[in-house]
């Protein structure tokens, strides 16, 4: 639905029950990146594959972020 601000917000939520998440920060980095924060959004995908650096979503996603 693009109600990335939204998403965010739960999503921070999310992160501080388990601040390890990959997935978390995999979706952090998709939804800061549709709002257009790709700097942020590139350190949250990031922070997603230090965690699980094969987690085949971070890497498409960084890949797309960094296209973009």
């Amino acid at each position: 639905q693009k109600n990335y601000q939204e998403a965010l917000r739960l999503l921070n939520e999310a992160l501080k029950i388990d601040p390890q998440s990959a997935p978390v920060l995999n979706n952090i980095g998709v939804a800061l990146c549709g709002a257009g924060r790709h700097a942020e959004g590139i350190q949250a995908l990031q922070r997603a594959l230090k965690i699980e650096p094969e987690f085949a979503d971070a890497c498409a996603n960084m890949g797309r972020a960094l296209c973009d």
